[in-house]
Formats: structure tokens, sequence, C-alpha cells
């Protein structure tokens, strides 16, 4: 993944890094090693952070379908973070569409809601983890987000998904 950026600081950090995968298929955690870019360290190349997925996969254990959600809401808000563009906006705005389609039940459903809105809020907090991620998110929020004002009927959510949520049991 940083092979990519051919970022000299981020080979530096990853000189450093061991990326071997665990017995439940995720990389280990790269602590503050993780925190020194921007884009921090992805070495399995899934497109999430490796803290990141670690968060995911401990915090949703029973769920694959909101694991795959989650994931889908890092992917576009680590994409707002270093891309800042209104592609980027628009992944974080189909990722929360598709929250909704998994947490809720109907357009009426305010729990199911209030979860949704508790999930993204907390997958904010976990993907912009430092000041330059919470700086470039925010200006990122503030010059492409203020253009996607438009609300997805809820029945149409579930196709903003990036995975078909109708597959997946739980």
């Amino acid at each position: 993944y940083f092979q990519k950026r051919g970022n000299s600081q981020t080979q530096s950090v990853l000189a450093n890094y061991s990326s071997t995968i665990d017995a439940n298929g995720l990389p280990p955690d790269p602590g503050e090693l993780g925190k020194k870019t921007l884009s921090g360290i992805d070495c399995d190349q899934d497109g999430v952070r490796d803290e990141v997925q670690r968060y995911i996969f401990f915090t949703y254990p029973n769920s694959k379908k909101i694991r795959s959600v989650m994931t889908q809401k890092a992917k576009a808000l680590e994409a707002d973070i270093t891309a800042g563009d209104e592609a980027s906006g628009r992944q974080v705005h189909d990722a929360s569409d598709c929250q909704r389609a998994i947490f809720m039940t109907s357009a009426a459903d305010v729990e199911g809601g209030r979860k949704a809105f508790d999930a993204s809020r907390e997958m904010k907090a976990i993907v912009a983890n430092t000041p330059a991620r919470v700086n470039k998110y925010f200006h990122s929020y503030s010059n492409t987000h203020s253009a996607i004002i438009e609300s997805t009927p809820f029945a149409e959510t579930p196709t903003k998904c990036i995975f078909d949520p109708s597959t997946l049991a739980n």
C-alpha cells in the first residue's frame, strides 16, 4: 500500500513493521508506527488501515454484515482523509446510506438510526486518530460534503453498499 504512494517516510516506517497475519486473518496492530503518516499502515492492502481493520473485527465479532458496512465506512473515511475530493465525499455519503440499510429495519426505526449514527461517530474517531488526520478530515469535509445534501429513500439504501447485504445472514 505504501509502496504505491512512493513516500520515503512511509518506507522507513515499514522497515520497522512486521506484517504477519494472525489466525483471524488480521494484520498486527501497528501501534504508534501507524500514526506516523497520514495514510498509516495497510500491510494486507485491503484499503483499510491495520489498526482500523482490527477495531472493526474486535468490536463487531458476531456480525459479518456489520463488519462489512463498517469496513465500507472506514475505506470511505480514509479516502476522504487522503484524497479529500468529491469522489471520496460521495463514498462517505454512500457508506452512510449503507449503514442505515444495515442498522435500521425501516425509515421509522429510531433505535436503528441511533445505532447507525453512533457507529459512524465511533468510526470517525478511530479513523481520524491523529491531529493531522483530523485536520485533513475537516478540510475535506468543508470542501466537498456541503455539495452532497441529498437523502436516499430508505428502500434504496442497500444499493449504496459495496457488498450485497442480502447474502449475509447477520
